[in-house]
């Protein structure tokens, strides 16, 4: 197994994220990181996808693209969805929280 150094770990996951759609936001105090994910489909579903504890994000991030751009992967462009991931907060790539939940 391929051991990175942290820094190259996270240049490569910044690479699958697609470009601008890394946020975050304020809930009930607390600092949430997301991707909201467009796709080019107006009329995409919207949808939220969760991931588990422990978890993060990155496990996420091979299923985006062929969601929010079917087409490109041999699917039909009425598939396509609008995503929000939430990053949970945590030890791995979410926020730490302000307070306890």
């Amino acid at each position: 197994m391929l051991a990175l150094p942290a820094y190259a770990l996270l240049w490569w996951i910044k690479g699958l994220i697609p470009e601008g759609s890394e946020q975050a936001t304020e809930v009930d105090g607390q600092r949430i990181h997301f991707i909201h994910a467009r796709s080019k489909n107006e009329n995409a579903l919207p949808v939220v996808i969760s991931h588990g504890w422990p978890g993060s994000v990155v496990e996420f991030l091979k299923i985006i693209k062929p969601l929010t751009d079917p087409e490109a992967h041999g699917g039909r462009a009425e598939d396509a969805l609008h995503l929000v991931c939430p990053s949970l907060p945590g030890p791995r790539v979410a926020l730490e929280p302000a307070h306890p939940i």
